[in-house]
């Protein structure tokens, strides 16, 4: 497998360049060394985007790629800890309400919490944010989901500060990422991962079926995901998809017909 690490920061990506002795590739910005590679998104939407797609054009094998977004965050006062590790299991854009699942299949010690793409800096405490909030995420995951599945994209973040930073200046951003760079190694040179290069829960054939069937009964991103991520569960279970082709046959009248009809897909998906 080859682990692709996504850094907002330089100071971000120091530590892991350190570490893994990447060499920068003058042409397009990427540092690496054999199975592990370095990019550096920018922060924020105006910078994330386009750097993400012009990352998505390298030829990269990307059936054979995990990404890690490693990143420092916020976080509120009530449910993180300063300088802690967390991965994310679910990803808000604040835009627009649109959530992501990245799918955590590989045991960890770390906590798991949620995470809230903002639109700008957060400098004072909210319960608008009741756990993590950073700039990136949401972007990365949203591009990187065509062409990399949710159990190959991975969310790391650091707690950085309490929403109440002023002068990032005082901020040690190398030593925060150092510190847990020791345990990040650990996690990612378990045997597991190996498993995961020709692995394909779902097939882009019968992806391209679902978001047929979604978009025929008017599915929000965010419900297309958590049905998606059911979907996935239950046919690590039983390999197979299920029938769900008599849900997508009419076009909902309302909002409450919709919900209705996912409330059912959801419950024979648990059955």
């Amino acid at each position: 497998m080859h682990f692709l690490f996504l850094t907002a920061l330089k100071a971000e990506a120091k530590p892991i360049i350190s570490t893994f002795n990447l060499c920068k590739n003058e042409t397009n910005r990427i540092y690496s060394k054999n199975e592990f590679s370095v990019f550096i998104t920018g922060v924020g939407e105006k910078k994330t985007i386009p750097r993400i797609h012009q990352l998505m054009n390298m030829d990269f094998k990307w059936d054979e790629t995990i990404i890690i977004n490693i990143g420092l965050a916020g976080g509120h006062p009530n449910t993180t800890s300063l300088g802690e590790c967390y991965l994310i299991h679910k990803i808000t854009k604040e835009s627009n309400g649109d959530s992501y699942f990245p799918d955590i299949l590989t045991d960890h010690d770390w906590g798991e919490r949620s995470l809230i793409t903002a639109n700008k800096p957060i400098t004072q405490i909210s319960n608008d944010y009741p756990e993590l909030v950073d700039m990136e995420s949401a972007y990365i995951y949203h591009a990187m989901q065509k062409i990399i599945p949710s159990h190959r994209m991975i969310f790391i973040k650091i707690v950085s500060d309490h929403m109440d930073i002023i002068n990032w200046r005082e901020v040690n951003i190398e030593n925060l990422i150092q510190n847990h760079i020791i345990s990040i190694q650990d996690w990612i040179s378990k045997n597991e991962w190996s498993s995961f290069k020709d692995r394909q829960i779902i097939t882009k054939d019968e992806l391209n079926v679902l978001h047929k069937g979604f978009a025929k009964i008017r599915c929000t991103i965010a419900q297309q995901h958590q049905l998606i991520d059911s979907i996935e569960k239950y046919k690590k279970l039983y390999n197979r998809l299920p029938n769900l082709s008599h849900y997508f046959e009419q076009k909902p009248k309302s909002k409450s017909e919709r919900n209705q009809i996912i409330k059912k897909i959801k419950h024979e998906l648990s059955a």
